[in-house]
């Protein structure tokens, strides 16, 4: 759970900061214009979903927040950083729990906040898939519920032109799997609308711990290929000053989209 401040040419420690929990996101860097003390600030998030402001400098804390209540909530990528504001995506564990059962599987959703990068403040949130309701009883009694998964595993690629965000999100862990699962999405960057959803992969329901001879009841009937979009879409301008959106997948296939036209697909390579 330690984040290190290391001269970059002995590699001798400059300050530490022990979060709450691990720290497997890379870190980010900001200016904080609004924090006197302070004229840069270290971002990143732990696996229990908490976001961290420590000075550059000194390794002080300027603020955390924890970006989704969800006991299994966690962040996974380094937040965004763009014009003062932090942009959090949200992932899980709970697929690790989701076939025992006793456990009333399952109810994570992802996410994606806008964060105040000098207060972490709350500006906007946007979750990838609605909130999970009561679907039917397992043979012991455990309720079940849907619809659920569909995490964010990258950092979000801001388009300045367009005043838009992008982000990939994972599967589904139960059926039906939603329309955003296994998708690039586009919000607005302001607001947090949804603008488009390109989806790579339909009807990818996985849940981990399914893949025995006898399945929990929680296990999808049709599991999916757990095809998510785990690397962050990569914004380009070509030579002829169009752009692309290059997005690849666990599928091996790497996605062309056209950003003007809610993520068209202009080409696709399979390297698998």
């Amino acid at each position: 759970g330690y984040v290190y401040s290391l001269d970059m040419h002995t590699g001798c420690v400059y300050w530490s900061y022990q979060a709450k929990a691990g720290v497997r996101t890379a870190v980010t860097i900001g200016r904080v214009s609004a924090v006197a003390s302070s004229r840069y600030a270290v971002y990143f998030g732990d696996m229990q979903a908490n976001v961290y402001a420590v000075d550059a400098e000194s390794g002080a804390l300027l603020w955390t927040k924890r970006a989704e209540d969800h006991f299994s909530a966690r962040i996974t990528a380094a937040p965004t950083y763009y014009e003062g504001r932090l942009y959090v995506p949200v992932s899980t564990s709970e697929g690790f729990s989701g076939s025992a059962p006793e456990y009333p599987c399952c109810t994570f959703r992802g996410s994606v906040s806008a964060l105040n990068a000098a207060t972490g403040a709350l500006i906007w949130k946007t979750y990838t898939i609605p909130e999970a309701k009561p679907r039917k009883t397992n043979s012991i009694g455990t309720q079940l519920w849907a619809p659920s998964g569909v995490a964010v595993w990258n950092s979000p690629t801001i388009d300045v032109k367009r005043k838009a965000i992008y982000f990939g999100t994972g599967d589904s862990a139960t059926e039906p799997a939603p329309d955003t699962s296994d998708s690039i999405m586009a919000l607005d960057l302001e607001s947090g609308k949804v603008r488009w959803v390109f989806q790579a992969e339909p009807n990818d329901a996985t849940l981990g711990g399914c893949g025995g001879a006898k399945k929990a009841e929680a296990c999808p009937e049709h599991p999916g290929p757990d095809w998510d979009f785990g690397a962050s879409p990569i914004l380009k301008t070509l030579a002829d000053g169009s752009d692309v959106l290059l997005a690849p997948n666990k599928s091996g296939i790497v996605f062309a989209l056209d950003p003007e036209r809610k993520g068209a697909v202009l080409w696709k390579t399979n390297l698998a």
